[in-house]
């Protein structure tokens, strides 16, 4: 099973979209499965619909709490420098931070750390293959391990599938290295503006040092044709395949407010290019 990753430094890009849309074109020559691994605020499944969901629950984090009557020192609030426990070893389960130091100072093991949900995994079906995707409890931070969990999940299907296709968080944070992890192909996606441009340089160092191949995709094309320019000349110069142009249209826009992809509801030209970009994806791999 060969890994696509689809990442961008920053929000915004259109990665969500192109990811959807790449794995409907994918679909059509190989099976695929599909990971939504921007944790924090995965939208893939607005696109591709799932149903059927079975879940399974992780527990990324730790609380403390009283286990047993105390005497009620003190000492345990004294120490807590979240003011997440009280005078009676009663804790606040939101301030709570997890770090163990009433657990340690203690006299009377009255404390102890325990795993808490952070969220929930979910594997689905969708009309084009299965999709994981997640949903995290009120407060709860994306991060690396969650990311981790998901990619370890498509292993299953390492022998009757083709192709792996995963939405990434943007950034270049941990949660995009593990989603970065064991890839065969990072497609970058980015806009020509000053923002994007900056991180996608930052970007591009990160999959350097991960040693995983790297495409651009250079979305919204006549936003700002002076830094489209500046983005083409600096691929020139580092050597990165600038493998697609796709312009701005707003009918795009008007396909993902009816919940479509651009493959069934855009434009036949962006369509076209699409068609090109997977093609071109497929070919580096």
């Amino acid at each position: 099973m060969k890994q696509v990753t689809v990442l961008s430094g920053k929000g915004g890009t259109g990665k969500t979209s192109l990811t959807a849309a790449l794995a409907q074109l994918f679909n059509r020559k190989h099976p695929v499965v599909v990971a939504d691994c921007d944790v924090g605020s995965g939208n893939l499944p607005l696109l591709l619909k799932p149903y059927g969901k079975t879940c399974m629950e992780l527990l990324s984090s730790s609380v403390a709490k009283k286990v047993t009557s105390c005497s009620r020192c003190g000492e345990c609030a004294e120490v807590c420098r979240f003011s997440a426990i009280n005078s009676r070893g009663e804790v606040d389960e939101i301030r709570c931070e997890g770090c163990g130091s009433c657990v340690y100072v203690c006299p009377e093991d009255a404390l102890r750390l325990k795993g808490v949900t952070s969220g929930k995994i979910f594997q689905s079906q969708t009309l084009i293959g299965d999709l994981f995707h997640t949903k995290l409890q009120p407060g709860e931070e994306a991060t690396g391990r969650f990311v981790a969990k998901i990619k370890d999940s498509l292993q299953k299907f390492s022998g009757s599938v083709g192709y792996a296709i995963i939405d990434g968080p943007p950034g270049i944070g941990c949660p995009v290295v593990a989603a970065a992890r064991n890839s065969d192909l990072i497609l970058v996606v980015t806009e020509p503006t000053l923002s994007a441009f900056a991180d996608l340089k930052r970007l591009l160092e990160l999959t350097e040092q991960l040693d995983v191949a790297a495409v651009i995709c250079l979305n919204k094309l006549d936003l700002n044709p002076k830094i489209a320019a500046k983005i083409r000349s600096f691929c020139d110069r580092k050597g990165i395949l600038l493998a697609c142009e796709l312009p701005y249209d707003k009918r795009v826009v008007s396909a993902l407010r009816a919940g479509k992809t651009i493959v069934e509801n855009g434009p036949e030209e962006l369509v076209k290019k699409l068609k090109e970009l997977q093609e071109y994806v497929e070919e580096q791999i």
